[in-house]
């Protein structure tokens, strides 16, 4: 029986086989796949055993496809009514490794769930007194002085008792991962900005009754990168048991060891003559390269040419629409006045389309009124965007975004329609402060203020919608109307309708209780003796953007009566920019407004009306 197990385990363990198995299609490599791989080393029906299970075929085929997945187990359980599989993972030093040393591999004790301890401990006639264990799996070679990279934990009060996961320090800190528990993993951004599962947690019940698995795998890639650096390589140490199903102990069989030296792998094994057996032991996963030879192979990574995207750009050093390159090499500076390359700050236009990507998602994408930000991986300078509605920028700032990044704004790439923003021109050109203001930043400034000092009549309850306010580059309806709404997010919604309520009751008003917040500022204004006149065009910005959300926005955004309410503004404005410009200067102009008067009178009458202060009132200070 030895015989034909070793012979088994020595063609499974080989690379060569290994390269087979991954061109028949069962290293899929993934959770899913090692959860199977898991599930076959115990379930007789499936797997490349399946009839001989006591020869553990599939567990071979496990520990060799460790050697060349993309993911490796940091320790994983499977446990069935025909048996149990456990494989835990730690780092120990390169030069701590003895393949001679059998009993480093196969007498290990320990799993996750011990660890580093600390308490009193006495007896054996010495006196008590406090230690500190470190949970060490071995007591010399390599097991003392192996790092836990894993470790299982419960909490009555967490998780109703049931265990979860720790990954070491060494590994979070260093490589900049975070649990996120939606995820079950730990995570960072890669170069793209997207949330990227480095190491996971998956646990599930499997299709054969009575099967349970655990997996805590990470990427190779991560592993390798550490192993490297700190001169360490992997010991992953197995366990696994089966047998069938009526099993009352091991009968006859001899206990017997397996060295495969060319993949560092020792295991001790025993097969009865019931069809049930032991493999214990460990292998060794090394880095693919040095600290040196990774080093070297990185850095010449980031030494690769870039690739870089043509645009159809305005070429005005030479005075013509034209197909030019965003590579530096093809670009010249003012300061190159032979150079009959383009100049650096040509601009390009694109379809104003070409922001929706970040619009959409304002969780990785920080857009800003002249720039964009993406998370962890780039950052547009400056853009604008023109009369004709076509956002600009200058091609040497898509020169600085990943090529993927490029090639998204060449599919919007067009020519220009008109010439620059006035604003660029004197920002970007001629180096000067654009002394007009934005109404739209100007009014997310007075909003912010509002979010800061948080007075009483006005409550910024959702401030990450101001990162969601964008003006309507295009003519579409549905882009409108969601600057619409969420400007009545911003503003309408903030207004404390108690407390105005309160407040002009205080000043005499009888008012209905029905009245919304709106109502209530423009009695409270009235029972303060604002002029007649400053009345409505303080109030009528806040009536109007209430009006068009509803008329505009949800179920009647496409009726009759909202699409000729379109009609008049275009009419009156132009186009949907024109009419946010127009609306969102009014509403600052509308806050700024309430924010001084509310605060004098409250000056004025505070021996009157004790309810209110002075500082809860308005935030900007009376002139």
């Amino acid at each position: 029986m030895s015989l034909a197990v070793e012979s088994v385990a020595s063609k499974v363990l080989s690379r060569q086989s290994v390269q087979e198995f991954l061109t028949i299609g069962h290293h899929d490599r993934d959770m899913s796949n090692i959860n199977q791989k898991l599930v076959n080393i115990l379930n007789p029906d499936t797997g490349l055993g399946a009839g001989r299970k006591e020869e553990q075929t599939d567990l071979y085929e496990l520990l060799a496809s460790e050697r060349l997945a993309d993911k490796a187990i940091l320790y994983a359980s499977a446990f069935g009514p025909l048996g149990s599989v456990f494989v835990h993972s730690v780092l120990v030093p390169k030069s701590s490794i003895k393949l001679r040393d059998k009993a480093g591999f196969t007498n290990w004790h320990g799993n996750p769930y011990d660890g580093p301890s600390c308490g009193m401990v006495y007896g054996g006639g010495e006196r008590a007194r406090v230690e500190y264990d470190k949970g060490a799996l071995g007591a010399s070679g390599m097991l003392a002085v192996a790092r836990r990279l894993i470790f299982a934990r419960s909490f009555d009060v967490l998780h109703s008792g049931d265990a979860y996961y720790e990954l070491a320090q060494e590994l979070t800190h260093a490589h900049g991962l975070h649990w996120v528990e939606e995820r079950s993993a730990w995570c960072r951004l890669d170069e793209r900005g997207d949330v990227e599962d480095v190491a996971r947690v998956e646990i599930s019940e499997g299709s054969t009754p009575g099967m349970k698995t655990t997996v805590v795998a990470i990427s190779r890639k991560v592993l390798d990168l550490h192993m490297a650096a700190t001169g360490t390589s992997v010991l992953q140490m197995f366990d696994s048991v089966v047998h069938r199903a009526e099993f009352h102990g091991f009968d006859g069989g001899v206990e017997r060891q397996f060295v495969d030296t060319q993949n560092s792998l020792v295991m001790k094994y025993r097969v009865d003559s019931n069809e049930a057996s032991y493999f214990r032991g460990a292998q060794i996963l090394r880095p693919p390269l040095n600290a040196l030879e990774l080093g070297e192979a990185m850095l010449a990574k980031d030494r690769e040419p870039k690739q870089h995207a043509t645009y159809i750009s305005q070429d005005f050093k030479n005075h013509r629409i034209a197909e030019v390159s965003c590579s530096p090499s093809a670009l010249a500076s003012y300061f190159e006045r032979d150079s009959t390359l383009p100049l650096q700050t040509s601009p390009v236009f694109f379809r104003p389309e070409v922001l929706d990507k970040y619009k959409a998602d304002p969780d990785k994408y920080k857009l800003e009124s002249r720039s964009i930000t993406c998370r962890n991986a780039w950052y547009l300078k400056t853009y604008d965007f023109n009369d004709a509605g076509q956002v600009h920028t200058m091609i040497c700032y898509l020169g600085d975004l990943p090529y993927d990044e490029q090639l998204y704004w060449k599919s919007f790439n067009e020519k220009p329609k008109a010439s620059i923003s006035k604003r660029s021109f004197k920002t970007d050109f001629q180096g000067t402060f654009d002394d007009e203001g934005d109404p739209l930043d100007q009014l997310k400034d007075t909003l912010r203020v509002l979010s800061d000092l948080k007075p009483d009549w006005f409550s910024f309850r959702e401030p990450k919608l101001l990162d969601q306010l964008h003006y309507p580059l295009t003519s579409s309806h549905k882009g409108w109307n969601e600057v619409i709404v969420t400007l009545a997010k911003c503003v309408t919604e903030g207004l404390e309708k108690r407390f105005l309520e309160k407040a002009a009751r205080n000043l005499g008003s009888v008012g209905d209780p029905k009245w919304g917040s709106i109502k209530w500022v423009e009695e409270l204004l009235k029972r303060i003796e604002v002029d007649d006149d400053r009345v409505p065009e303080i109030c009528f910005p806040l009536f109007e953007v209430q009006r068009l959300r509803s008329k505009l926005g949800g179920t009647h955004a496409s009726g009759g009566e909202a699409n000729e309410i379109r009609k008049q503004l275009l009419k009156t404005y132009g186009t949907p920019l024109a009419h946010i410009k127009t609306l969102s200067a009014q509403l600052s102009e509308s806050l700024a407004a309430l924010g001084e008067l509310l605060n004098r009178r409250a000056l004025e009458r505070a021996a009157r009306w004790p309810s209110l202060s002075a500082q809860a009132i308005g935030p900007f200070a009376a002139s």
